[in-house]
């Protein structure tokens, strides 16, 4: 019986350590054709509009203001410092990780009809305007 859990315990450690030094960061096939341009797995999920929108919601400060459009799908964003707008927004939404997600919906329903945006965080909230591309 103590042989038996020895050798239990011993397989498990073995698998634990093979299974936690195996990680690595994958590298897509973009990369193999130019190895200068090393694109990883977490590079092509940053470029995910979603992912991207969030990220840059989260990380808004109250000074700045994000303005982003979606062409041929490529999202661009410019993040630019400075007073944020006093106008009424046409969307605001509460400054939490569920107003974030709905912020990010909403934008991502404008950049589907090939429209353009503006953001800022104000007194809790995240502002969304559509604006002229």
């Amino acid at each position: 019986m103590k042989k038996l859990f020895k050798g239990a315990l011993f397989l498990a450690i073995i698998g634990t350590v093979i299974v936690g030094c195996g990680k690595e960061e994958a590298i897509l096939p973009e990369a193999q054709t130019n190895p200068a341009n090393n694109v990883t797995l977490k590079d092509k999920i940053k470029n995910d509009k979603n992912l991207t929108l969030d990220y840059y919601f989260v990380e808004l400060e109250d000074n700045q203001i994000i303005y982003a459009n979606q062409l041929n799908g490529e999202l661009s964003v410019l993040v630019v410092d400075g007073d944020v707008p006093t106008e009424p927004a046409e969307k605001k939404f509460p400054d939490t990780w569920g107003g974030i997600k709905d912020a990010v919906k909403y934008a991502v329903g404008i950049f589907d009809e090939g429209g353009c945006i503006k953001a800022w965080r104000k007194n809790g909230f995240i502002h969304v305007v559509e604006v002229d591309c």
